[in-house]
């Protein structure tokens, strides 16, 4: 609250009389759009869908080669934490909406001094006053809170996406790795194939090296078609990090933005504060000048 504004004496030669004067108004309270409207709206906007974790489809001949298994299932399970904790944080600017609502109706109805000179109904109003000025200090305490848990959300976003673009890569290595080697082996497999078989005289012994052969190019075409079912879920995961990357943008958006409307109701709340505190003043120092005029007025009638 600010500091009470000291009261300068009368001049000289200036009558101490004051002259009865109508109490003053209450004073209005301006209204606005509804504070849990405002925050339904944004966080309509900003509306969470959950991701799906994809990993990639056991594949036996891969497998079979490299026992590194890819770590994309650490992933998927810190995009799922950060996904509940984007919905804890709707959760608490829901209750901070319902805050703002239930201190602005508090705030429509000012308690006014029923008559001049009345010491309960000035007790009555300093109420509000006190009221408000703990309401903005907790709204203030509130607000670094939430912004505390906005820079942690962000921070986890950052290093989720991160960790997304690198998995990505260390698949697309191994992938890359283990099928290279694979043809290649079997493309030695099936020319060393078909050199026995040319070179077999016997009929049986040739049959045998041929279905050999053809057991290995149906290996080959196996893996190619698995290494294809490979880039297109790396692709699918391509597009899933990216799709949650927009989703954490969106989330940092209505966040900042509902930072700003409680920053705005904060300063509306101090502002209405120091307007009760001013009409209070207002109203004991015309009750003070009241009480001097009524003096005067029987000290001159007993004169």
């Amino acid at each position: 609250m600010d500091a009470e504004t000291p009261t300068s004496p009368p001049a000289s030669g200036e009558s101490t009389t004051v002259g009865s004067a109508e109490p003053p108004a209450p004073v209005g309270v301006s209204e606005h759009p509804s504070a849990g409207d405002k925050m339904e709206a944004s966080l309509e906007a900003a509306s969470v869908e959950s991701v799906s974790p994809h990993s990639f489809s056991s594949d036996p001949i891969l497998s079979a080669d490299s026992s590194s298994s890819c770590p994309d299932g650490d992933a998927a399970v810190e995009r799922e934490a950060l996904l509940a904790q984007n919905a804890q944080l709707r959760r608490l600017l829901q209750q901070q909406a319902s805050e703002l609502e239930r201190m602005r109706a508090a705030s429509r109805d000012p308690r006014v001094c029923a008559e001049p000179g009345d010491k309960k109904a000035s007790k009555d109003k300093e109420e509000p006053v006190a009221a408000a000025a703990a309401e903005a200090l907790k709204k203030e305490d509130e607000l670094t809170a939430l912004r505390q848990q906005l820079r942690g959300v962000q921070d986890q976003a950052i290093e989720l996406q991160t960790r997304n673009d690198r998995l990505v890569v260390e698949q697309q290595q191994l992938v890359e790795s283990l099928t290279r080697e694979k043809v290649e082996r079997l493309s030695a497999e099936r020319h060393s194939l078909a050199a026995a078989a040319s070179a077999a005289s016997a009929e049986g012994r040739q049959r045998l090296q041929q279905q050999r052969l053809e057991i290995a190019e149906n290996a080959q075409n196996q893996l190619r078609e698995q290494l294809t079912l490979a880039r297109q879920e790396q692709q699918q995961q391509l597009e899933e990090a990216a799709e949650a990357a927009r989703v954490a943008a969106k989330t940092k958006a209505a966040l900042d933005a509902r930072l700003q409307e409680a920053q705005e109701e904060n300063e509306l709340l101090r502002r209405k504060a120091e307007d009760l505190e001013v009409s209070k003043r207002g109203n004991w120092k015309r009750e003070q000048g009241i009480q001097l005029s009524d003096e005067s007025k029987r000290g001159y009638v007993i004169g």
